[in-house]
């Protein structure tokens, strides 16, 4: 048995160092979405509001040659989210305030490991869909309150290193040497839903 988990160990390996590989950068700008909570009429209501954020980083991809391929990378993102009206709980004021305004800025490390099922593989052009698996690094999380006298407050709110799903459609363009790349992505599961077009320009090694 261990040989055999050995040999197909080695066998994967190889088939990833023998497939074609590219290495490049990522940009991608992408809509936020939060749920808050405002008052109006004395009574609790929930709405969503749409901010604006962005990723950039490298990002590679491996076995691309195959039916289905691997895309990795590591990308900086910022985001923020802009929530006018803000009634609820604050770490920063009382635990019951009506506030003018809450303002996030969220800055965070990510590190997807996305699977590609190609749709065509022998093709400059070539259509795939993506699933992905991100693991999503806070660095810093700063939260500013506006009161209702106008006076603000800042402070930082910590989150642990946590784990989202995004899902995609996406488009190669093959050059002998170079790839360039399109990919509309949504992440429908999250405090901080997003969706947004990725793009990225790599060259094969």
């Amino acid at each position: 048995m261990k040989r055999l988990v050995t040999l197909t160990i080695a066998l994967l390996i190889s088939n990833v160092l023998l497939s074609q590989n590219y290495i490049g950068i990522q940009y991608a700008p992408y809509w936020t979405t939060n749920n808050s909570f405002v008052l109006k009429d004395g009574i609790e209501n929930q709405q969503d509001k749409y901010t604006f954020g962005y990723s950039v980083g490298f990002q590679g991809l491996t076995m691309s040659d195959r039916k289905i391929s691997l895309s990795y990378g590591l990308q900086y993102s910022y985001q923020f989210l802009n929530n006018s009206n803000y009634y609820g709980y604050s770490e920063l004021a009382d635990p019951i305030s009506s506030f003018k305004g809450r303002k996030e800025e969220l800055y965070i490390l990510e590190l997807p490991a996305t699977w590609r099922y190609n749709l065509i593989k022998d093709s400059k052009l070539q259509p795939y869909i993506s699933v992905a698996t991100t693991i999503v690094i806070p660095i810093k999380l700063q939260a500013t309150i506006t009161n209702a006298d106008g006076s603000t407050q800042e402070g930082e709110i910590n989150y642990s290193p946590f784990v989202l799903p995004d899902f995609g459609i996406g488009l190669n363009y093959k050059t002998e040497k170079w790839m360039f790349n399109v990919q509309p992505t949504i992440r429908p599961f999250s405090i901080w839903k997003k969706a947004g077009v990725g793009f990225s320009i790599m060259r094969k090694f």
